[in-house]
């Protein structure tokens, strides 16, 4: 194996290794559902995806939910940010605490769905709850969440997602992943062989 292929190989595994991490943490996108609508004031869908308008909170509950967004809850990190929630979806910012604790308040406080928005300066890398949660939730873009703000107690809008939507990835569905990268693993290693036998020769 020549100089170069030896500096290409790593590189190829490293980011075969990212993408099976990947593969096993977020859901299977190719065969679940979701859907994102504003049916008030402003009907319109939104659209999927980790660069897009929102993404699903895995480990969130499957549901199909219309309801009126509620906004100036602020980080929903304490009970007390809800004192003035009188039910329907929740919209939180993120940051200083657990998707999964922003949920939980939320379902305390009769929230029947969450919507969690970014920050300007955020990774869009998703949002997963540690734990099963009791209610719907969506992961916004900032510019989504802030647009909802200013139509707190106004906008309606229609939360889907099914099972596969907020489930994480099982074992089964990445086995393929991994039989891939054992055999690129073992090509590289019999090439390996192949060439250190005639200098030991």
């Amino acid at each position: 194996m020549g100089a170069a292929m030896q500096k290409f190989v790593p590189r190829i595994l490293t980011t075969f290794a990212s993408f099976l991490a990947l593969a096993c943490v977020f859901p299977h996108t190719a065969n679940s559902a979701s859907v994102f609508q504003q049916i008030t004031p402003f009907p319109q869908t939104y659209t999927f995806g980790a660069t897009n308008d929102y993404t699903v909170i895995i480990l969130s509950a499957p549901a199909d939910v219309t309801a009126v967004v509620h906004g100036g809850i602020g980080d929903g990190c304490q009970s007390a940010d809800f004192g003035g929630f009188t039910g329907g979806i929740a919209l939180m910012v993120r940051g200083d605490c657990s998707f999964e604790q922003k949920m939980q308040n939320a379902t305390v406080a009769g929230a029947v769905g969450a919507l969690v928005y970014n920050t300007p300066t955020g990774l869009d890398t998703g949002a997963t709850a540690m734990t099963q949660q009791a209610i719907l939730g969506f992961f916004l873009q900032s510019e989504l969440g802030l647009e909802l703000e200013g139509l707190s107690g106004i906008a309606v809008v229609r939360m889907f997602a099914d099972e596969a939507a907020v489930s994480q990835t099982p074992l089964p569905a990445a086995l393929p992943l991994f039989a891939t990268g054992a055999g690129v693993l073992g090509f590289f290693g019999w090439r390996r062989k192949k060439k250190a036998a005639p200098l030991a020769a």
